[in-house]
């Protein structure tokens, strides 16, 4: 996140920014707390990993639902004069047909921006 931010700040000055992605990182962690000084979040924390189906060796499995989804993984950041209006989670139902099969590895986020004051 340190060269993320360097890059961002070597880009100039836009009109607005939105940075989006999977950034892997636990709440308190240093280049998290700095993405909080600098941006704002869509939503008050990350979004968490799906119990997608994967292959282990050439088996298909699940992830253990027991496993704590403690790490954080996607987030929207966005820079004044952006205005959030409003943001959520989505990818975060499994199939309806099957409740193995969720759609990402991770829940998503989404979010709605107000454009008028660029």
């Amino acid at each position: 996140m340190q060269l993320l931010l360097g890059w961002i700040d070597r880009r100039g000055a836009p009109d607005a920014r939105v940075v989006c992605g999977d950034f892997n990182v636990s709440a308190g962690e240093p280049g998290l707390e700095r993405m909080r000084e600098r941006l704002a979040s869509a939503l008050d924390q990350g979004t968490l990993p799906t119990p997608l189906r994967y292959r282990v060796d050439g088996l298909l499995g699940l992830r253990d639902p027991a496993e704590p989804l403690s790490l954080p993984l996607d987030y929207i950041w966005y820079e004044p004069p952006l205005r959030l209006i409003e943001s959520g989670r989505c990818f975060d139902r499994p199939s309806p047909t099957d409740p193995d099969l969720w759609p990402s590895d991770h829940v998503g986020v989404w979010a709605d921006v107000d454009l008028a004051a660029l």
